[in-house]
């Protein structure tokens, strides 16, 4: 009797468990798309930047070419994601040199300051 008791608490356990997922799922909020006005496109019809704010040449950031073309892992290869701080300053990862370039606000010529990242760095 003790093994039947058993398989049934077990049983029930197991139900209330996955109700109370299915519930915490439908409970939480929606996601809430905003919307950002970005303006529209013409092809062939480019018009010169407002500004720019950060410039590096191939000595300063790493590239690479590579690969046999297959477009998996082995192509091209340079900075991967760039952010603007509050002050203006623009944070660029350089990704093959494990670093982080910053350019003051205001001054795109050359990167102001470099942060060292990790070698064991994987990002992908």
């Amino acid at each position: 009797m003790n093994a039947r008791r058993a398989t049934v608490l077990t049983v029930v356990g197991l139900a209330l468990f996955l109700a109370a997922i299915t519930l915490g799922t439908a409970a939480a909020s929606p996601i809430k798309w905003v919307s950002v006005p970005l303006g529209t496109h013409q092809f062939g019809h480019l018009r010169s930047p407002d500004g720019i704010v950060a410039q590096a040449g191939p000595n300063e950031v790493g590239f690479k070419k590579g690969g046999t073309g297959c477009g998996c892992m082995d192509g091209p290869g340079g900075p991967v994601s760039f952010d603007v701080a509050r002050n203006g300053s623009i944070w660029l990862f350089d990704v093959l040199n494990h670093r982080l370039l910053v350019w003051r606000s205001g001054a795109p010529a050359h990167p102001a300051r470099t942060v060292r990242l990790g070698s064991n760095l994987d990002v992908r």
